[in-house]
This record gives C-alpha cells, structure tokens and sequence, in this order.
C-alpha cells in the first residue's frame, strides 16, 4: 500500500467517525423527539449536513482506496472506525469507557495488524 493510498484510508476512517459524531449530536440537540416536526427540526442542524459531507468525502476517499487494494485488505482495515469511534466517544460525547471497550479497542487493533501487513508492500 502507498503512502497516499494509506493517507486515503485514514481520511475515510476520520471522516466515518466524524460523520457519526456528527449525526448524535444533532439528534441530542432535538431534545421533543416525539413532536411531529422532529426530523424537519433536526435537517435543519448544521450538523446534520455536516455528517452528510463528511460521508460525501468519506465515499470519495474509500472509493479511491479501493482502486488500490483489495477488498479483503481495505474492508477489514475500516474496523479501525469502532476503535476511534469509542474514543471520540469519549472526549466528545463524554461517554464512559470501561475495560471491556479497552480490550475490544486492543482485540480489533491487533485484527487489522495482522490483515494490514499483507497489504504492505
């Protein structure tokens, strides 16, 4: 894998977490979920349209890696989303972290090492 192509597979990575980041806090931001006007409140948020340019640019990233690698490489590798996902989590959302997210972040890490470095070279 190049490095552009490994710098593509991280923008997609980042943009996914954003894009998901992104999507809860504008559902926290609607607190009356159950008004009838809840989802034209909520495509009103900024970041609401926010998350939607992260995937357009989450789309373009990962289609340019797929033109490089495999798919049995690049897909697996894109697991590395929970990891940050739960760490984002943690400094944006404020969410908790236990030891069992810790050893699932370790777990997943260690899985896309091994499928990674056959796409090295």
């Amino acid at each position: 894998m190049t490095l552009t192509t490994a710098l593509l597979l991280l923008l997609a990575i980042a943009m996914e977490i954003a894009r998901e980041v992104c999507f809860k806090l504008a559902a926290n931001v609607s607190v009356a979920r159950q008004q009838s006007h809840y989802l034209l409140r909520l495509f009103g948020t900024p970041r609401v349209w926010l998350g939607f340019a992260c995937w357009g640019v989450e789309l373009i990233a990962w289609i340019m890696v797929l033109a490089h690698v495999p798919l049995s490489i690049a897909f697996p590798m894109m697991s590395v989303c929970y990891c940050g996902m739960i760490i984002a989590s943690k400094y944006i959302l404020k969410e908790p972290i236990d030891w069992r997210k810790w050893l699932g972040i370790a777990l997943i890490t260690a899985g896309v090492a091994i499928i990674g470095s056959q796409g090295i070279g």
